[in-house]
């Protein structure tokens, strides 16, 4: 759920940014020059026919299209600017395709590129070089017609590791490929043109293609149609090219897939990207694109955080919109709505009913469901995972830490699975002067509670009712549980069924899970997918079309781990007004028993539960107003091998941004972002366009096909590797300083007393919060006195300190000042505030009277003693804009 964190400073004070930010200098020149570069007056004579030392030359992308008579413009790279004034020839082979607009393009002292326009005179393909000396950039471009027309097919045989490709249909051509993962089925496939999909208000720069026949995967498919990129208007990305998908009974809709870029030449090329399913695919671009204009209000603020700070980040940002310009929750509990039910199936899962068999003992194992989700982990109650041996976790989380983390989440939100009235925290029918005990109290005398029914397994109550103690491990097996351990960690918000009635825990017995009436999440249809007509498990798994599903359905209501009531003329999820405690005709709590809710006609969530729902970013986005949503950006990104299963519960939030209307967008792995899979590099600003990418981004890192011994280094886990930690702090914050208009990227010395620590004592509440700061490079010169910045609030982790990741403000630094970078691709200066979500009591203060335990989770406690973390906060940052010189919010005009 969260981490300790503290390598990941050390890692990001030792990051190797200080040249070139992990690319090869090319020996001579780059560093040397940069040292020239941003205005310096070069050392001695600019001596006529000196030939300037500017390293390789690259273009922006490898290709560009038009029409005849359209104009396109390409931006060609040196790797260090020149120190003397120099001029960059132009032409294009053969004649009479293209017009450059100069045959020469001067490049001045300090220059990191030319822009070379170009203008269509006939269709055909051309070939454009910029030189300089013995130094060339070359780029092809396309001058294209506007047809789209289809032809050819192929078909195959798709095993693992394998493709089927239609060389050539039209524009360009098709394939589908199966990654080399041995637990994917063989498949026939053909690849085959079809109708137009693409809908009103859209342009198709490419046919449809068929891949068939319709089928879903457990994993992505990699596989790619044609597109005639040429076709799009000037000014557009890759991420302005939008893939259209139907399986042939739901209406074609745009879906986001993953590593959607284009490939080849403009004139034909293809749009590539991963995909689950197959089906009928369409790239279009919108009509209107470009076109339009908003005023957008900026405040020039974003918050981020990682793992706990993730879901702080996402609560404190998207219940205050009107604060931020970007909400970036890296990792973390962003998504509490499938956090919730995750841990209830899995965490809380693996018991079957309480009955004893004929030896009077616990019979065997229910085996929690297999996972269904992408990235999903099998556990259950008594072997909880842990990946031992692998690197990249941020801690090793055995069975006192998650108690310890379940513990917090219920001392800021309330206990989420069971309801006692008297008690937001504890259960039901579990007396305060119990909690007032020492841990060792509490285990020597557990509550016992006598008539408590639970449907699952205790319907008639026949069985006593027992808090218990937790955290014995089977030696060398972090995770699984050893009921001859030690177990004295009181796990104060659950209750066990004593099947034997020995007031012990043992194996086998059921810990309960009640913080709902009984439903069935089978949409609002009030029929489950496999009793719909037509049902078939692979070729036809959602006859009614009301899966949820975050990519092609996030409307959806069947399995959607919400309970959805009638809508229009369709009866809603069928329930029973039975209580909390699922069984008919218990008492409840005024009268004496353990139940609430029953009888009282509506649908019952613990009142608990409803506090996490209100925390939830995907709930927060979907019931956000348009205006407030419209002007945030929200950046995520999650581990596919997180031991805390964050990856599909970010795929649903991003899902929420999709039924919202907004256009995300997903990456797997940080090469994805520009166009590269299967690398661990550490980001290069110089290579990312954080505008193409799309405002609201999710990426997924991790390599699924990774071998073993990258595993073992973290790919994908919690943290990540070395490198993933560093590319997940400069996504976020790079993407931030990219979008933010205007800005401070002029040289400076670094600079002193950067680097702050300060206690802030709450208007509100008096409670004293550490907080850390990072100031930026120049803050403190006398020129600079009128200038001010953005901030970028950054949440840390479970168990750490605000001080714990203030060591970054080196890496920040460096990208605020780095000569090895162009000035308009460098990191604005940006102030960094490092608030604080700890756990503030004294450590020999009684469990009870403690503010939590190890994480605030940065939410307004619900208990009346709890801290007010969100309030906090906000009061921190009035605090900050009176103190410091930060930006004011002003009024952007932007075209779209």
């Amino acid at each position: 759920m969260t981490t300790r964190l503290r390598w990941f400073a050390i890692v990001l004070a030792v990051a190797p940014w200080g040249h070139g930010l992990g690319c090869d200098n090319g020996g001579a020149g780059n560093a040397d020059v940069a040292a020239e570069a941003d205005g310096d007056e070069a050392d001695g004579e600019c001596s006529p026919g000196t030939v300037q030392v500017i390293g390789e030359m690259r273009p922006d992308r490898p290709f560009v299209g038009m029409r005849v008579g359209e104009s396109r413009t390409m931006r060609v790279w040196v790797q260090a600017p020149p120190r003397c004034p120099i001029g960059v020839e132009v032409s294009a082979e053969p004649a009479g395709i293209v017009a450059p607009a100069a045959a020469e393009i001067p490049m001045e002292v300090g220059d990191w590129y030319v822009d070379v326009e170009v203008r269509g005179v006939a269709v055909g393909t051309a070939t454009v070089r910029a030189a300089y000396a013995a130094r060339a950039a070359e780029f092809t471009v396309d001058v294209v017609t506007p047809d789209v027309t289809c032809a050819g097919s192929a078909s195959g045989t798709l095993r693992p590791g394998g493709r089927v490709e239609a060389v050539r249909m039209g524009p360009g051509g098709a394939f589908v490929a199966m990654p080399p993962d041995e637990s994917l089925p063989e498949v026939d496939v053909s690849i085959d043109c079809a109708a137009d999909i693409v809908p009103a208000g859209w342009v198709a720069i490419g046919p449809a293609v068929r891949i068939g026949p319709e089928r879903r995967f457990s994993r992505e498919l990699p596989a790619g149609i044609p597109a005639k990129i040429g076709l799009l208007p000037a000014g557009a990305r890759t991420g302005d090219a939008t893939v259209f998908f139907t399986d042939g009974r739901a209406a074609p809709r745009a879906v986001a897939f993953a590593n959607t870029w284009l490939r080849g030449a403009p004139g034909g090329g293809s749009i590539e990207f991963v995909t689950p399913r197959t089906g009928t695919f369409q790239a279009a671009y919108e009509a209107s694109l470009g076109t339009r204009t908003r005023t957008r209000r900026y405040t020039f603020r974003g918050i981020v955080g990682v793992s706990m700070g993730g879901g702080g980040a996402s609560l404190v940002g998207l219940r205050n919109p009107e604060r931020f310009d970007f909400v970036a929750p890296l990792g973390g509990p962003a998504n509490w709505t499938y956090m919730l039910h995750y841990v209830r199936t899995y965490h809380l899962g693996g018991f079957c009913t309480a009955a004893p068999d004929d030896a009077g003992d616990v019979g065997e194992r229910c085996p929690t469901p297999p996972p269904e989700r992408m990235f999903e982990i099998e556990q259950e109650y008594e072997n909880w995972f842990y990946p031992d041996g692998r690197d990249g976790q941020g801690g090793t989380f055995n069975r006192d830490d998650y108690v310890q983390i379940f513990r917090d989440m219920s001392l800021a939100f309330g206990n989420p699975g069971l309801y006692g009235v008297d008690s937001i925290y504890l259960p039901p029918g579990v007396p305060r002067s119990w909690w007032e005990m020492t841990p060792a109290e509490r285990c020597a005398s557990p509550v016992v509670l006598r008539d408590f029914h639970d449907d699952e397994y205790n319907p008639d109550g026949s069985f006593p009712v027992i808090t218990f103690c937790e955290g014995g491990e089977a030696p060398g097996d972090v995770g699984r549980w050893d009921p001859a351990g030690r177990n004295d960690y009181p796990l104060d918000i659950a209750l066990a069924v004593d099947v034997d009635g020995d007031t012990v825990r043992d194996s086998g017995e059921p810990v309960i899970r009640a913080g709902h009436e009984p439903y069935d999440d089978v949409g609002i249809d009030g029929v489950s997918s496999m009793d719909e007509p037509g049902y078939d498990p692979a070729a036809n798994p959602d006859p009614a079309g009301d899966d949820f599903d975050y990519q092609f359905n996030p409307d959806g209501t069947e399995r959607n781990w919400l309970w959805d009531g009638p809508r229009g003329p369709l009866p809603g999820e069928p329930w029973v007004d039975a209580g909390l405690d699922g069984v008919p005709g218990t008492r409840q709590h005024a009268d004496g028993g353990y139940d609430w809710g029953e009888g009282n006609g509506r649908f019952d969530y613990s009142p608990n539960l409803l506090e996490f729902f209100a925390a939830d970013g995907g709930s927060l986005i979907r019931d956000m107003p348009a205006a407030d949503l419209d002007r945030i950006d929200i950046l995520v990104d999650a581990g596919i091998r997180d031991l805390f299963v964050f990856a599909p519960g970010a795929n649903a939030l991003m899902g929420a941004l999709t039924a919202r209307g907004r256009a995300v967008r997903y990456y797997n792995d940080f090469g994805g972002t520009y166009g590269v899979s299967g690398v661990d590099d550490i980001l290069d600003p110089k290579r990312v366009d954080f505008h193409g990418l799309g405002r609201d981004t999710l990426i997924r890192y991790g390599d699924p096909d990774a071998p073993e011994d990258r595993v073992m280094v973290g790919d994908g886990g919690h943290v990540g590797t070395v490198t993933q930690v560093i590319n997940r702090l400069a996504y976020a914050t790079f993407a931030m300083s990219a979008r933010w208009p205007g800005g401070d990227r002029r040289p400076v010395a670094p600079g002193r007393d950067l680097m702050l620590s300060f206690d802030f004592t709450s208007p509100s509440t008096g409670r004293v919060s550490p907080v850390g700061m990072i100031l930026p490079p120049g803050y403190h010169v006398a020129e600079n006195a009128s200038v001010r910045y953005p901030v970028v609030y950054f949440l840390h982790g479970y168990g750490q300190e605000p001080t714990d990741l203030i060591a970054s403000a080196i890496i920040f630094q460096n990208w605020m000042i780095s000569r090895d970078l162009p000035v308009d691709l460098r990191m604005q200066k940006l102030i960094m505030v490092f608030p604080d979500g700890r756990c503030r009591s004294d450590p020999d203060t009684p469990d009870h009277a403690k503010e939590c335990l190890k994480g605030t989770f940065y939410a307004d406690s619900v208990r009346p003693d709890g801290p007010k973390m969100e309030t906090i906060l906000l009061e921190l940052m009035d605090h900050i804009d009176a103190n410091y010189r930060t930006s004011a919010p002003r009024d952007v005009v932007e075209t779209y």
